[in-house]
């Protein structure tokens, strides 16, 4: 596979979000990258960061496709509750 790109600037956004960052699957996901630009293979870079290949595939395209963004976690917004929020202030102390 082509060695991927980064500017500049993306190494160092990259670089200091890997340094800076409390979650380790964010953590994993830039350092794959940078591997990945300092041109590593992805079987290494999988065996590395315990992943695997498809995995390291996923965060490399997400990065192309939108940067450092595209490889942040999304959650899902969650069930909608059962008690509506007004509820639930009216209520008060037990």
């Amino acid at each position: 596979m082509s060695r991927l790109q980064l500017t500049e600037e993306q190494g160092s956004e990259l670089a200091a979000c890997f340094r800076t960052t409390e979650d380790r699957r964010l953590r994993d996901r830039c350092q794959a990258v940078l591997m990945a630009a300092r041109g590593r293979p992805q079987q290494q870079i999988a065996e590395d960061l315990g992943t695997t290949v498809r995995n390291v595939q996923r965060f490399l395209a997400r990065c192309r496709a939108r940067g450092l963004d595209g490889l942040k976690i999304q959650w899902a917004p969650g069930k909608t509750p059962l008690i509506p929020e007004e509820r639930i202030r009216g209520m008060g102390p037990c």
